[in-house]
């Protein structure tokens, strides 16, 4: 399953997150995992709270890091991937423009 700039994505309700100076870590208890964002990835984590687009997370993180446009894009939607692969985030049905 590969992301798609025009979907919306949204945290899975399931893990536990907590923020961890600018970083945060999740606990997936249905996995019996946890995993540690850094800096950038808590961000991604953060918008993620809400309904949100890829090339919407991309416009935010370049905001707050200098990080060239095929950068920022490629290592967002790598990381994307590994939450929706992780089942971590879920694709937003009809979700508003």
């Amino acid at each position: 399953m590969d992301i798609d700039d025009s979907t919306c994505y949204v945290r899975d309700p399931e893990p536990i997150s907590a923020d961890l100076d600018q970083e945060v870590v999740m606990l997936s208890v249905d996995m019996g995992k946890y995993f540690h964002c850094n800096e950038s990835a808590a961000r991604i984590w953060k918008m993620l709270e809400h309904p949100v687009t890829p090339p919407c997370i991309d416009d935010q993180l370049q905001r707050l890091f200098d990080v060239p446009t095929d950068e920022c894009r490629a290592e967002s939607r790598a990381f994307l991937q590994l939450l929706l692969e992780k089942r971590l985030i879920c694709k937003v049905e009809n979700a508003p423009a």
